[in-house]
Parts: C-alpha cells; structure tokens; sequence
C-alpha cells in the first residue's frame, strides 16, 4: 500500500511539473505542518482547491494596459520564483498582442521559502508610492537572483526614484500591510501556488503556454467563459 501511495505522490509531481507550474503551500498551511510533512502538504494543496471566491479588492492598485479593457487579468504572483518569471514573457506578449482589451493587476503572493520574496514586493510597493510600480515590476524579474535589499535600493537609483523617500519606505516595512493583505487575499480565491492568474474569474495555473491564455482571452471576448487550465 505504501508503494501504491508514493507512487501516486510521484505521478502527481511529474505532472504538475510537466504543466510548467511550481506548487507551494501557502503561509498558514506551512506554520502549521512540521517540516518533515511539509511536502506532502504541499503536494496535496495542489490538487484540492481551497476557496471559491475570485473577487479581489484591487483598490488602490494601477492596471497595466487599458483601465477600461474588457478583460481583467490578476496576477498572483512571488518575485523570486521562477515559474513566475517563466510566465512574464507570456502575459507581455498576451498584452501586445490585443492592445487595449487587457488590463492587467499584480497581488503579492510571497512563500515563507523564498527569503527575498517578501521584501521585494514591498519595494515594489514602495516604487508604486512614486508612481514606478510596473518598472520597478519588471526590474525585479530581470534580476531574479539579486533581490537582496542592498540590489532592491540599487533598483530604485536605476529608476532616479527618490532614494530617501525609498529607503526610508522599505527600511521601515511600510508597505508590510499591503503585501500581506494581499497574500491573504490569495489565500481567500484558492491560490495554493505560483504562479495564478485569473481572467475575469477564469483560473490559469502555472506558467503555461502562450496558446492556453490566448484560447481564454479569444473566448472571453467571444461572451464565452472556458474553463479553468488548472
């Protein structure tokens, strides 16, 4: 029987990695398991969804592209891991592609496993205060393996924000509130991993191809609503 169940456990790893998607517990679920159960907890959150609610307070928040877009992507997402920089490329092309009919939303999804994670979105955060969130944004995922906080003030001089306001936002946790409500927030929808998007409602799990957001973006403006690639 023990065979059976490992054998089980390895069949779902393999195919959860084939789908380009990179599965992690949430914060509470890993306070909460001993670190020898941590990955079987974290194996099973990737099969059961928690949640139903897809409804996000994005007040507050600046779009990339049309405010007014039809479409609505939210991106929930962690600075440091690399399913989420794989997927960037993707959401770019999907917004070149149908110009003015996305508009596109971040939500701070940092794992307690990815030490840099969390302070780089409240830079992030921090960036956004002087209206550079989006080219903070994109630094951040250029530089996937200098996130320290020495690289992220380093970032902010790249985009001539005011260092000292900077500093003194991320020195003190400003914008702490602000990632963890909506960390929270993730947890509410259903979030179990990184990265996950939801078009008008439509979950898309993991850094997925091209062509499977184009085929939900194609049938959202068709009145169609598709399934959910997860």
């Amino acid at each position: 029987m023990d065979q059976i169940k490992f054998l089980g456990v390895c069949i779902i790893i393999a195919a959860l990695i084939l789908g380009g998607a990179i599965i992690l517990a949430p914060k509470a679920m890993l306070a909460s398991q001993p670190t020898s159960t941590a990955t079987a907890s974290m194996v099973a959150t990737a099969v059961v969804t928690q949640g139903s609610s897809t409804g996000f307070n994005l007040a507050g928040k600046t779009p990339r592209g049309n405010a007014n877009a039809p479409i609505t992507i939210i991106d929930v997402s962690d600075f440091q891991c690399p399913y989420c920089g794989r997927a960037k490329p993707t959401i770019d092309q999907l917004l070149s592609a149908y110009p003015g009919k996305i508009k596109l939303y971040f939500i701070h999804f940092p794992l307690d496993f990815h030490e840099f994670a969390e302070k780089a979105s409240e830079a992030a955060e921090c960036a956004g205060e002087q209206g550079k969130f989006w080219e903070y944004h994109d630094l951040l995922f250029a530089n996937q393996n200098a996130l320290d906080v020495v690289s992220l003030k380093k970032y902010a001089k790249q985009l001539n924000l005011d260092s000292t306001k900077f500093d003194s936002c991320l020195d003190s946790g400003a914008k702490a509130s602000v990632v963890s409500a909506d960390f929270q927030q993730g947890v509410k929808a259903g979030v179990t991993g990184t990265p996950m998007f939801f078009m008008n409602g439509v979950k898309v799990c993991g850094a997925q191809p091209y062509a499977v957001f184009k085929q939900v973006v194609d049938a959202l403006l068709a009145g169609q609503r598709p399934s959910d690639a997860c």
